[in-house]
């Protein structure tokens, strides 16, 4: 009698632990993926919950620098997508930016990047966002909750210049001889807009 008390009560607590070290080990399998994809970031928590009912999970991240991510994985801990590469490109995209319109030839005009803004709801599909040039391929996009366009969008704020609005036009121009491949809303110094620049595909 006692042995059959002892049993049940023992496979009361494995159904309770089950499911934890289930998870544990997802949770593992997942932050192994990110690793995968974004070597060089420093992920100090990620956690997964049961995305309402569906066989998918979704995915918390947060890293080092505070900044917070989500995604989607399987059951098995494979990322299907997430929201992390826009921090984990926004150094590249601002360069890439900065290079593109010879930032250089505007000495004096304060022109500021803001390149995470506007794509912190991007779902890139994981297994193909495995470079800056992957990020900025609009197939490897999965999901916007921001924009409908398919390309990496910026902000871009003009400060110290006189005629804002002409010097939007002539980085636009930049862009389009350059073919940077990157949205661009412009702002003036107190966050008025100034329009729009979508690349062409």
């Amino acid at each position: 009698m006692i042995f059959r008390y002892v049993f049940i009560l023992a496979a009361c607590v494995l159904v309770g632990f089950i499911p934890a070290i289930m998870n544990r080990v997802r949770v593992e399998k997942v932050r192994a993926n990110l690793h995968a994809v974004y070597p060089n970031a420093e992920f100090t928590e990620v956690t997964c919950t049961k995305y309402n009912g569906s066989s998918q999970y979704m995915v918390h991240i947060t890293d080092a620098a505070g900044n917070q991510a989500s995604g989607f994985a399987n059951s098995d801990g494979s990322m299907a997508n997430d929201t992390y590469a826009c921090y984990y490109y926004a150094d590249d995209v601002v360069e890439y930016f900065n290079n593109g319109i010879c930032v250089e030839d505007f000495a004096g005009v304060g022109i500021a990047v803001d390149a995470i803004s506007y794509n912190n709801l991007r779902y890139e599909d994981t297994s193909l966002c495995t470079s800056f040039e992957a990020y900025l391929d609009p197939n490897t996009l999965v999901h916007n909750d921001g924009f409908s366009s398919q390309h990496v969008y910026i902000s871009v704020r003009i400060v110290g210049c006189d005629d804002a609005q002409s010097l939007c036009e002539t980085i636009s121009d930049r862009m389009t001889e350059q073919g940077v491949m990157l949205n661009v809303h412009f702002e003036g110094a107190n966050g008025e807009y100034l329009g729009t620049y979508e690349t062409d595909d």
